[in-house]
């Protein structure tokens, strides 16, 4: 019996052994994807991605960065993608230390016009954006458009944003895009923009649009017509959280300039660009020194949610370990009890047995002596009788 006792607990102790051999890769595992989610949501890097129009390549914001990089405070990056048709990807650049927004522009072999062109140029992009995303661990972003760019980015929001629901794109400005093509008239409304306006419901809510014309002359920028730019409120307007439009005038304000101008670069340094906040003992414009208490926060609220959940996992997993190992303890004793019941069941008769063995040995002693009793008195009344016959 103790033997089987042995073999029972022999056998749990080898369960909880496994148990302990899952929980420590579990342990490990549950804490780096803790690090992963705590370096994503707490990450800094907030990229500035450009799609350039039809017909332009990756280089076509190379004057732009440079003009905003005279008066930045931090050099930005500029970082090149291309998308070829083959499905290939690749990055010309690197982003720059403590650099927190890079620009990145990621640009196509098929670059041509039209609708068609369009959705499969999104279709590209959504492939370098899940690449980029990968690289840099970025959880928000900003984007630009020039041109059929903003188109791109347009169909990219309304069908495949949808896949990065951590990843919030923060501002979008379009320049020089035409949301109606190169038509005139918002009555006579091409496929793309009714499409456009169908599925608005799917663009971010949280998100600022700024929608910039330029106009060479009265009605255009020499090539887009200002009212084919001003289709774009009936799509992002009461939709997102912020549209606003904005008119360029002058010298450069022809489409092809449009990146260079000075009034579009000042809209990207104050409205797409995060202000440099000022540094205590700072002098700022009005003579007040800049003192302020300095504060780090981290946004831990998503961290500590995912977190969670992956802890109760691991809880899960260690109580049904727990669970296992007994029912395998129990299953075992049970097993060898099935197996060997001849022992068990010997036990039991040997003690049947040997109670019966002892109750006829009283009996007999019994009766043994109440025949002596009784051939006594028998043998008193022969005599008796002998004696005295009368």
């Amino acid at each position: 019996m103790l033997k089987r006792h042995k073999q029972a607990i022999t056998g749990l102790l080898i369960g909880i052994g496994l148990l302990l051999l899952l929980a420590v890769p579990a342990y490990s595992w549950t804490k780096m994807n803790i690090h992963e989610l705590d370096r994503f949501y707490n990450s800094k890097l907030s990229p500035v991605i450009l799609i350039p129009g039809s017909s332009a390549t990756n280089n076509r914001f190379d004057g732009m960065v440079e003009d905003i990089n005279q008066t930045a405070p931090v050099r930005h990056s500029l970082i090149k993608v291309k998308v070829w048709n083959d499905g290939r990807i690749t990055v010309v650049g690197k982003k720059l230390k403590n650099d927190n927004e890079p620009f990145i522009v990621v640009g196509f072999e098929n670059n041509h016009d039209g609708y068609k062109n369009i959705k499969a140029e999104a279709e590209m992009f959504n492939a370098a954006f899940a690449m980029l995303q990968n690289k840099y661990e970025f959880n928000n972003y900003k984007g630009i458009g020039h041109s059929n760019g903003g188109l791109v980015y347009t169909d990219f929001l309304e069908r495949y944003a949808q896949n990065y629901p951590e990843v919030k794109i923060k501002k979008l400005l379009t320049m020089g895009t035409p949301f109606n093509f190169e038509e005139t008239s918002i009555h006579n409304r091409t496929q793309m923009l009714s499409d456009f306006i169908k599925h608005k419901k799917r663009l971010p809510e949280d998100l600022t649009v700024y929608a910039l014309a330029g106009t060479k002359t009265y009605t255009s920028d020499g090539i887009v017509p200002e009212e084919s730019v001003r289709a774009g409120k009936y799509i992002y307007q009461n939709q997102v959280k912020n549209y606003t439009e904005i008119t360029v005038t002058g010298s450069d304000a022809e489409h092809s300039d449009l990146p260079e101008n000075d009034e579009v670069i000042s809209t990207i340094t104050q409205r797409i660009l995060t202000k440099p906040q000022p540094q205590n003992g700072a002098t700022q414009e009005d003579g007040s020194v800049v003192t302020k208490k300095i504060s780090i926060r981290r946004n831990r609220y998503a961290t500590k949610k995912h977190a969670k959940w992956l802890v109760a996992i691991v809880s899960i997993a260690g109580i049904c370990g727990i669970s296992i190992a007994g029912i395998c303890g129990i299953a075992y004793l049970g097993t060898t009890l099935v197996e060997h019941p001849d022992s068990a069941q010997s036990d039991s008769r040997d003690a049947l047995t040997h109670e019966h063995e002892v109750v006829p040995e009283a009996s007999q002693a019994v009766q043994f002596d109440n025949a002596i009793k009784q051939i006594s008195l028998v043998e008193r009344y022969l005599l008796l009788k002998t004696v005295n016959p009368s």
